[in-house]
């Protein structure tokens, strides 16, 4: 498995939109140190369906 660039994605209540649930995907990658840095969005939804 390549741990180096993965996928991640979750769910959240948006703060902006009246706390609806949300789900979204990021690219998720790793530091020289093994700490997670989250990189740009892959899928915002629901405006991507």
């Amino acid at each position: 498995m390549n741990l180096k660039h993965s996928k991640i994605s979750f769910h959240y209540c948006d703060g902006l939109d009246n706390g609806n649930s949300k789900v979204a995907a990021r690219i998720l990658s790793w530091s020289n140190d093994s700490w997670p840095e989250p990189g740009s969005v892959i899928l915002d939804a629901p405006d991507d369906y």
